[in-house]
């Protein structure tokens, strides 16, 4: 069975101002863009170890001792697994 049409009811709509509501003034859409704040421009720290060109042949002394010392401690680890390894197969 079909639903009965209802008659049209004739309300209308009537704005409301709220009268606590404190709204800022906005910038319309298109310029809102205009706006953004500018950041700062970003400061690095200065490392005077550094030497201020790239060098990729390895003649930088200080790239080279820390090189070795890299090494020295690389083998210092391979050093302590091989010594734990002898002392798990004396333990069993």
């Amino acid at each position: 069975m079909p639903l009965a049409k209802r008659a049209p009811k004739s309300k209308t709509a009537e704005t409301y101002q709220h009268p606590e509501a404190d709204s800022p003034m906005r910038p319309e859409v298109g310029t809102q863009a205009k706006f953004k704040k500018k950041k700062p421009p970003v400061r690095y720290r200065y490392d005077s170890s550094l030497s201020p060109e790239l060098e990729w042949d390895g003649q930088n002394p200080a790239r080279e001792t820390g090189e070795a010392l890299i090494k020295k401690m690389a083998d210092c680890g391979f050093r302590i697994a091989d010594l734990s390894k002898q002392s798990r197969r004396e333990m069993q």
